[in-house]
């Protein structure tokens, strides 16, 4: 019996191959592409092992007033990757009423940010 009788094109097995090779290349693409990101990136090898220290956040209040911001009370779960100097001082806005304006510093980079709140 010929062998070449009984067997699959080649052509068949094209889809099948390639998404083998799609299946297999992605864990490997995804963090190379993140590897020159800032650290932790998210979905990079260094994902856990970077260090991160999380920002601190002052309100400023009406009066020019400063009060400390602890995240606890504000984020459920605080974790490392994520950018709180993002998105944080725009919710403090709206859900603080004294606030004027929140300052976001970065103890690694020693950057500080002012966001002043609509009114």
């Amino acid at each position: 019996m010929d062998r070449a009788s009984n067997s699959i094109p080649i052509r068949e097995h094209a889809p099948a191959t390639a998404l083998c090779l799609v299946f297999a290349a992605v864990p490997i693409i995804v963090p190379l592409v993140q590897l020159p990101a800032d650290r932790p990136a998210r979905f990079g090898w260094q994902m856990y092992s970077g260090i991160k220290i999380i920002p601190q956040f002052e309100v400023i209040g009406a009066d020019g007033g400063m009060r400390p911001i602890t995240l606890t009370d504000f984020v459920a779960n605080v974790r490392a990757d994520l950018r709180y100097d993002d998105v944080l001082p725009k919710h403090l806005c709206r859900v603080l009423d004294d606030a004027a304006a929140v300052r976001a510093r970065d103890p690694m980079t020693r950057r500080e940010t002012v966001i002043e709140c609509p009114r």
